[in-house]
């Protein structure tokens, strides 16, 4: 993934905004419409992914991001090479949490490009049900949500939780924080 660099200069106390790898220029790069100052990274749509080492889930959790998207795809995902577990994803007309248990979505919805929203998912496992409730917010309101009976959501060692990829395709657009 390319970032792009702010660099400050301490001989004429000024900063210059920076992209690629080409130090010193004040350009950004050809794919990058907005300079990093107040923004977040940008996904190229082609093959920018971040993966995210480290993180364990349990079975309640939640999975919170901003976006302002060229084109929505797969925000998050936990995948390996031969399944995706886990995603919390959206096309031009609903937002979706899907994991191997089911699949809860916005039913009449959608996420507006080039507009930052702010999206959760959250999965709360009930021991007394034996089942986990999801639920999708949209900028703080509740869209969206659903129970997988008798089943709890697992983190399993062996995937690869990544920010902008379900391992096949690409999110194009900015994520300000996860």
């Amino acid at each position: 993934m390319k970032f792009d660099r702010i660099q400050y200069d301490f001989e004429d106390d000024s900063v210059s905004y920076q992209g690629g790898a080409n130090p010193g220029l004040d350009v950004f790069e050809s794919d990058d419409p907005i300079p990093i100052y107040e923004r977040g990274l940008w996904f190229d749509g082609v093959q920018s992914y971040m993966i995210i080492a480290g993180l364990t889930l349990s079975h309640t959790f939640t999975i919170e991001i901003w976006v302002r998207p060229q084109h929505p795809l797969s925000f998050f995902s936990s995948f390996n090479s031969d399944f995706v577990y886990m995603e919390f994803h959206a096309n031009s007309d609903k937002i979706s949490f899907d994991s191997e248990l089911g699949t809860v979505s916005e039913l009449d919805g959608s996420l507006e490009l080039l507009k930052w929203t702010h999206l959760s998912a959250t999965a709360e496992w009930n021991n007394e049900t034996k089942s986990t409730e999801v639920i999708i917010y949209k900028n703080g309101v509740s869209v969206a949500n659903g129970i997988f009976e008798n089943a709890a959501i697992l983190d399993l060692p062996d995937y690869t939780h990544a920010l902008g990829t379900n391992g096949e395709t690409f999110y194009e657009g900015f994520i300000w924080s996860f």
